[in-house]
């Protein structure tokens, strides 16, 4: 039987060995016409594996579709790779094995995860920031074999992994979901002032639902210099809460003004999003303006 691991560069998803079969450089093209799957997730089903819920010892179920998206396979297996938040890569393994009707919808648990991979012993060992990544060994009708790793475990193929008509993969993070919560209008009064005054003025801000573990406030920078447009992110680890540094496009000629948080975060309480409390410093780099760093609290309440 056929093995093969190729990357699939074409646009007709074609692999090509070439034989030479003469010593005058004559050449023949051994075409096979390979397939690609493509995994969906269920939306409905967690997408992010809550950390807080694995430590409390909750299995979590997700859900995903497995679908061809070309080529003539008559069967495929769910295959899964580990990666843990340092890099170390485990699997791949069999999650599932001989899927012969596509499209078809699948769930799996934690506790599933756990069984696969002899690396994990318990869901104590989902750390934050490990990922599990979903993807499909194939079967083909000619009896070739397609696999989508390398020995490394190492999902290959930039032109098919950043496809817009076709998932081949589906990940999972360990992380900390907000499940909407975190959103909305807040009262929000902004202390701290540098060179050109307030780093923003106080009143009514939302926080825009950007993904399940950001959000976005929309502000007027440095109302007393004229103030700018800015949009800053809001990120949310786990029971903290940070700003990633922002380059503001700002400055006097040498660079950008930059602020955001220089530490960790400031801890939260991610059951409660009722109020809280962030802080973080402007002028990280001053942009040729010459200030001084200066720190910069924000106190959210929800109205």
């Amino acid at each position: 039987m056929k093995n093969i691991r190729f990357i699939l560069t074409t646009l007709f998803l074609a692999a090509f060995t070439v034989s030479c079969d003469t010593d005058g450089g004559e050449s023949e093209l051994d075409l096979r016409v390979g397939a690609v799957s493509d995994i969906t997730q269920n939306p409905e089903l967690p997408t992010i594996l809550n950390l807080i819920d694995l430590q409390e010892g909750q299995d979590i179920t997700f859900g995903f579709t497995v679908d061809v998206a070309q080529g003539n396979v008559t069967s495929a297996d769910v295959v899964g790779l580990y990666q843990t938040a340092s890099g170390e890569i485990y699997g791949p393994v069999t999650l599932q094995a001989g899927i012969t009707q596509f499209p078809t919808e699948l769930t799996l648990s934690t506790s599933d995860v756990v069984n696969a991979f002899s690396e994990l012993n318990s869901l104590d060992d989902f750390q934050l920031a490990d990922n599990l990544i979903i993807t499909t060994k194939l079967y083909l009708q000619d009896g070739t074999e397609i696999e989508l790793w390398d020995e490394n475990g190492r999902l290959y193929g930039s032109d098919i992994l950043s496809s817009t008509i076709y998932n081949v993969d589906a990940f999972y993070p360990v992380g900390c979901p907000l499940n909407g919560s975190f959103a909305g209008d807040y009262q929000v009064t902004i202390t701290g002032a540098g060179p050109f005054g307030a780093f923003a003025e106080s009143g009514v801000y939302n926080l825009q639902e950007t993904s399940q573990t950001q959000r976005t406030i929309a502000l007027s920078y440095l109302p007393g210099a004229g103030g700018f447009g800015q949009s800053a992110v809001l990120e949310f680890v786990c029971g903290t809460v940070s700003v990633p540094v922002i380059a503001s496009g700002i400055g006097c000629g040498t660079g950008s003004i930059s602020y955001g948080s220089t530490d960790d975060g400031v801890e939260i309480d991610p059951a409660d999003d009722s109020s809280f409390t962030l802080t973080i410093t402007d002028f990280i780099t001053d942009g040729g303006c010459g200030g001084a760093a200066y720190p910069v609290t924000l106190e959210f309440e929800k109205i």
